[in-house]
């Protein structure tokens, strides 16, 4: 511009020829600078005070007396923030400091305390007694992390002990990764002892297993686990106690009565504890008499002079069904028998066996089968082992028909893996080909194994997604299950299963590259189970007897459709029946026409009675297309103790369905904070630990802030840099515009343009 501009202005006046160069010139300069995005900066140091906070625990754990001279933990929690006073005032002149409660969640300060009184008076801010019904560490931690983005230092006066229930029940552990994250230290003052109280007498019921569903007339085994304190020596009755006759609906109120024994049952017990706190496993037996829902508690006997009498029971619900569960076992001899037929040893399930050879031939023509086993009604399942087809044939007879027409009839069915089943044993050639969920590809020789049809060497059974969630494989509670399943010794081998196309079936476990080892399948009223292998034997030759025996009689339960209460076209069932205080109950629930087919389309109006007769109205759910026609619903609000009556009532098309389903749960009459008051002093020194903090005695805490009140933590600086941009401001682009547009004009003026 400079060379090319000048020359075309040399004829005008000299004013007016610089006059227009500098325009020009000006507006290049501006655009220029522009393009460079010029700013201001400046620095300023900014000094923070560090923040900290003093959370007291006023739970009602805080008024157990196990500290020196039987004094109460919240007595010395009283006590020591008494003698910090002097401490806490002078290191307020330093520091932001402040005080608060907590229990179930940090408590708001008291109306009529002053937040800066209170470092002159820190027991202003706790309540005359502590009356918290839950603690909350990990809860409250989370709150601080979300709320106080300042907050360098938390000191936790407590006892430790996590005592939450949903949505409160947070990880404390895990919050401290996160404030420890943001610079926050945690120092734990702890309170009270971590063993079990000796002062007094204390009796409690801990645990209470039973089956949920138990057959009339046939003796079930009851276990638990007792709790004595203070009791070395003595002697106690633990009973099993029910209702005679069972309550009926909500109100109907039933008293509790021991058990009567009958010929081989054990409903009691006496028991002598020989420490002075001991946990003591008890295993009982009765023979339910009549069918229906009943009430079982198991019951430690109150004596006179305990602490409390709150926790000497623990109650459920159980279903008492008539009759028991038949089913006839088909298998050649092998180490897979004599495990199985154990099953038989369970009150609710008769296992008849039959003998079959695997291959029948000139020198094992066969055993004899009867056509009475085949009988409609007779069993009410079947289970084929490693047999082949041709076992089942007596002369022109073929006793295989007559096993299909009853698993027509809704009888169900299960083949277990072996070199002879399934597809190796021919059984492509049989009607129950349409009834088994798999192909049936036949392999090489008989009674020989087939890498195309077996999987050889060590095979570990893992549940599915959908599997964990199914009644067969559940051998543990829901936490707990992957890890019982895991732990479990590995089948050796079993058969190459390929399920069929386009077919519903649920896939519950599989073993290397995902191959299907267990497939449940609905066929028409039947269950059907597809199970590759046929060495579960292994489970209790390892020690897991427990495990194995309530797989199958799970499998039973299932292909038998025992495992719920579906005797009416209307139905609902609850799993827990016995619930924590504060946890909801999970309900299961549906409808069958008069062919016994789900009713995918009922409307269903579900009410749950509380134990003070209020009622909560809940709203179903679809369980998933892998359940059709059955729904669930949560009862939640189960903060009261007793028993909860659920009334289902279904629908369709305006029509009931049939009669209302009614079943209960039981609230425990738990007392989280006191059940079990022993502190937790290993929590704080985790706490502290991934913080980068302290563990500090209660009665060095005092002499702990004074140090700091010497010696205050250093104040935190930061260095802010400020910039003020130059080339973003709104006038900018007017000056830019104004000193082309003045230069265009004066160029025009002068004939230019």
């Amino acid at each position: 511009m400079l060379w090319t501009y000048p020359p075309r202005v040399r004829h005008l006046s000299k004013g007016v020829r610089r006059t227009l160069i500098g325009l020009r010139l000006a507006g290049a300069v501006l655009l220029t600078l522009l393009l460079l995005r010029p700013e201001l900066r400046s620095e300023e140091t900014e000094t923070e005070r560090p923040s900290i906070l003093l959370l007291a625990d006023v739970s009602r754990s805080m008024t157990v007396q196990d500290g020196p001279g039987g004094a109460s933990r919240f007595e010395l929690l009283r006590s020591v923030l008494a003698a910090c006073a002097p401490a806490l005032e002078e290191l307020g002149e330093d520091l932001d400091i402040s005080l608060a409660t907590f229990d179930g969640a940090r408590n708001p300060l008291p109306a009529e305390v002053d937040a800066d009184a209170a470092l002159t008076e820190p027991t202003s801010v706790l309540p005359e007694e502590p009356t918290g019904a839950r603690t909350a560490i990990g809860g409250v931690l989370s709150e601080l992390s979300r709320s106080d983005a300042d907050l360098t230092s938390v000191f936790l006066l407590t006892d430790g002990a996590e005592r939450a229930l949903p949505p409160n029940d947070t990880d404390a552990r895990g919050v401290a990764a996160l404030l420890a994250e943001s610079g926050v230290r945690i120092v734990g003052v702890p309170f009270g002892s971590d063993g079990a109280p000796t002062a007094g007498l204390d009796l409690s019921v801990e645990d209470l297993r039973v089956d949920p569903v138990v057959f009339e007339k046939k003796r079930v085994p009851v276990s638990g686990v007792v709790r004595i304190v203070g009791g070395a020596g003595r002697e106690f009755t633990v009973r099993l106690l029910t209702e005679s006759p069972p309550a009926r609906g909500p109100g109907d109120e039933v008293e509790l009565a021991p058990v009567e024994p009958t010929d081989g049952s054990r409903p009691a017990i006496i028991v002598r504890p020989t420490t002075g706190s001991e946990e003591i496993p008890i295993e009982l037996t009765f023979v339910p008499q009549t069918a229906g829902e009943m009430k079982l508690a198991l019951q430690i006997e109150p004596v006179e002079g305990e602490l409390k009498q709150t926790n000497n029971q623990r109650a459920t619900v159980i279903s008492v069904r008539k009759g028991g569960i038949r089913v006839l076992y088909f298998d050649r001899v092998r180490p897979e028998v004599n495990a199985l037929r154990k099953v038989n040893l369970s009150d609710k399930i008769q296992l008849d066996y039959v003998e079959l050879p695997a291959q029948p031939n000139a020198l094992s023509p066969g055993l004899r089968l009867e056509e009475s086993l085949f009988e409609p009604g007779r069993y009410d399942a079947f289970i084929i082992g490693d047999v082949a087809a041709d076992a089942f044939q007596e002369g022109r007879k073929d006793f295989v028909d007559d096993l299909a027409a009853r698993v027509e009839d809704g009888a169900g069915l299960m083949m277990t893996g072996g070199l002879n089943s399934f597809g190796p044993g021919g059984w492509e050639r049989t009607p129950l080909r349409n009834m088994l969920p798999v192909e049936l590809p036949r392999g090489g020789p008989i009674d020989a194994a087939d890498a195309r049809t077996q999987i050889l060497g060590d095979v570990p059974m893992v549940p599915t997604r959908q599997g964990a969630q199914n009644y067969i494989m559940l051998l543990a509670d829901a936490e707990a299950n992957a890890d019982v399943w895991r732990d479990l010794p590995p089948l050796a081998g079993a058969n190459r299963l390929e399920l069929k196309r386009n077919l519903p079936a649920d896939v519950l476990a599989v073993g290397p590259d995902d191959a299907p080892l267990l497939v449940a399948y609905e066929y028409g009223r039947s269950r059907v189970l597809a199970f590759a292998g046929d060495t579960t034997w292994l489970w209790p030759l390892s020690g897991y007897d427990v495990e194995h025996a309530r797989f199958w009689r799970q499998v039973v339960l299932w292909l038998t459709r025992k495992e719920e209460d579906t005797s009416g076209p209307v139905f609902v069932t609850v799993e827990p029946r016995n619930v924590v205080p504060g946890r909801p109950a999970r309900l299961k629930l549906g409808a069958r026409d008069e062919e016994g087919e789900p009713i995918a389309d009922a409307q269903f109006t579900i009410e749950v009675t509380a134990p003070d007769g209020e009622i909560a109205t809940l709203s179903p759910r679809a369980a998933g297309p892998a359940s059709p026609g059955l729904f669930r619903a949560d009862a939640a609000g189960t903060d009261d103790p007793g028993d909860y009556w659920v009334r289902v009532r279904a629908t369709k098309g305006g029509s009931m369905v049939g009669p209302d389903a009614i079943t209960r749960f039981v609230v425990d009459p738990r007392d989280l904070e006191l059940d079990n008051p022993a502190a937790d002093p290993a929590l704080l020194a985790d706490l502290a630990r991934v913080t980068g903090g302290s563990v500090v005695p209660p009665e060095e805490l005092p002499a702990f802030l004074a140090k700091w009140a010497d010696e205050p933590p250093a104040s935190a600086e930061s260095t802010v840099l400020s910039r003020t941009p130059l080339y973003d401001k709104w006038w900018i682009p007017l000056l830019f515009v104004g000193l082309l547009g003045t230069e265009w004009f004066l160029r025009k003026k002068r004939g230019l343009v």
